[in-house]
């Protein structure tokens, strides 16, 4: 039951409006320019996929690269294990990743940083990382590869410390590597 409350509280906060009634027609305008960004960018480079997710009022796309079919997916609380490589939309440039060949390839720096895959308690990402991945994750099993689409507002936007730039679309390869169940009360 209290799973149940906090993945609705959760949910909640994610999708109140927090904007005031001025900046939310501009702030459609360019979710809807972001859209169109993404999809045209999907139309000229395809991705090979196995099943697809499309949110078009969200803007938020999935390709699934691998299926595991391990039957198991995360719920809220749970810790999850994931790899991933982020890009920006407009320049198909890595802006971070958590595997150290990738990193290599774009020439970032190795010495800076161990690359070890991202652990989290999913459901608590507010503002620390891509509120997308609170969208992706529980469509997802242990094991799957993505690659998702997520306009700003839900990849870089809200995010209280980082170096990517504002209002670019991003994607996202993910594999979810592991989820360790959270420890509930009974």
């Amino acid at each position: 039951m209290r799973r149940i409350i906090l993945g609705l509280l959760i949910f909640m906060i994610l999708f109140s409006g927090c904007e005031s009634e001025n900046a939310k027609p501009q702030s459609d305008i360019e979710l809807k320019k972001e859209i169109q960004e993404i999809n045209s960018f999907i139309q000229k480079n395809p991705i090979p996929f196995v099943k697809e997710y499309n949110n078009p009022n969200l803007g938020i796309r999935i390709f699934w690269t691998e299926i595991s079919g391990a039957g198991k997916n995360p719920s809220f609380g749970d810790t999850l294990k994931v790899d991933y490589v982020a890009r920006y939309l407009r320049s198909n440039w890595v802006l971070d990743t958590s595997i150290q060949s990738v990193a290599k390839d774009y020439g970032m720096s190795l010495s800076e940083r161990k690359f070890v895959p991202l652990e989290y308690i999913f459901g608590s990402s507010l503002g620390k990382l891509a509120t997308g991945f609170e969208i992706v994750f529980p469509l997802m099993e242990e094991g799957d590869k993505v690659t998702a689409f997520f306009p700003s507002r839900y990849g870089n936007q809200n995010l209280t410390q980082t170096r990517i730039s504002p209002n670019i679309p991003l994607i996202f390869e993910l594999e979810l590597l592991e989820i360790r169940a959270a420890m509930h009360e009974e």
